[in-house]
């Protein structure tokens, strides 16, 4: 990770140059860095939502999951989803709710989750031209990314005065996807955050359930 810094501080430069929005950050090490700390609160001062995958080691939300300046997703699975007899079933934890949603074992958390969502046997493409199902975090935060985009895209706080680009922003962003989670409860809500977000409240089509005071947790991406 200490290698991709540089990188990642390019990267986010040429998000500053071409007015990206939201930025999809799936990746993540042990120890934080001051100069893409810096980056990123600038990107957020520029009004660029940086959405972050916890990390995949079974403890401590990693860097720069563990910034303050960026919205953080933890990863969840769904019995019978997966075959029992594949190598998803090893990352089954002990809650399972009534909807068959389990708190993923390998996903980092901790009080810097806000959210979580499907990074269990996800299917999508690989090299070369073929398709494959993993687990990862880095599977869970493009759903949060994907949601968010709808978010900005066609909620009304984002019309008029509500476009400009600006860290006020970029955090209504990360309150409005928070604002509408489904609560899970998977035993540990350093697991989940506010919850699993719903798609149809994010863009402002369903009411918002609401941000409480502490840490909830949720249920499925709206359909």
């Amino acid at each position: 990770f200490r290698s991709q810094v540089s990188q990642l501080i390019d990267a986010l430069e040429y998000c500053f140059e071409q007015q990206i929005d939201i930025v999809n950050m799936s990746l993540g090490g042990a120890e934080p860095s001051e100069a893409l700390e810096q980056q990123i609160v600038r990107a957020k001062q520029a009004g660029i939502a940086c959405i972050v995958a916890a990390g995949n080691s079974g403890g401590a939300v990693q860097y720069p999951g563990s910034s303050p300046n960026v919205l953080t997703v933890a990863a969840i699975g769904r019995v019978n989803e997966f075959p029992a007899d594949s190598y998803h079933a090893q990352v089954l934890t002990p809650v399972v709710d009534a909807n068959g949603f389990f708190a993923a074992s390998f996903s980092c958390y901790g009080p810097e989750v806000a959210v979580c969502a499907p990074g269990v046997a996800i299917t999508s493409s690989v090299p070369d031209n073929n398709y494959a199902a993993w687990d990862g975090t880095s599977m869970a935060a493009p759903h949060v990314t994907g949601v968010a985009a709808l978010a900005l895209a066609h909620h009304p706080d984002f019309r008029g005065s509500g476009q400009l680009r600006s860290a006020a922003r970029a955090e209504r962003l990360f309150q409005i996807i928070k604002q509408s989670c489904q609560p899970l409860m998977l035993g540990d809500q350093r697991r989940t955050g506010f919850g699993l977000p719903d798609a149809l409240r994010a863009v402002g089509l369903a009411a918002p359930l609401g941000l409480p005071a502490a840490a909830s947790t949720a249920t499925g991406l709206g359909a």
